[in-house]
């Protein structure tokens, strides 16, 4: 049971991160980029393009979109403590 109420803590969690009300930047940013390599990757299926495009490079740009939407705004500020304290 100790497992579940976890589980449900961390979904709580990352649907507050998800809402635009809490977190704009990440949250618009995450969706940009996101929405973005799907793009990439649907537009290939419609219309021929003139140069190939990696596969590679709409995965990693989804997965930042992704991780750009699970992370909190606060990132900038928990980087800016980090770099700080390991300067001292």
């Amino acid at each position: 049971m100790a497992n579940l109420s976890n589980a449900k803590k961390m979904v709580k969690k990352i649907k507050e991160n998800i809402s635009i009300l809490n977190h704009p930047i990440t949250t618009i940013c995450g969706f940009v980029c996101f929405f973005y390599s799907l793009f990439l990757i649907g537009y290939p299926l419609l219309y021929e393009p003139k140069t190939k495009i990696d596969i590679y490079y709409p995965i990693s740009i989804g997965t930042v979109g992704l991780c750009l939407l699970v992370i909190p705004d606060d990132l900038k500020g928990a980087l800016k403590k980090l770099i700080k304290n390991k300067s001292e």
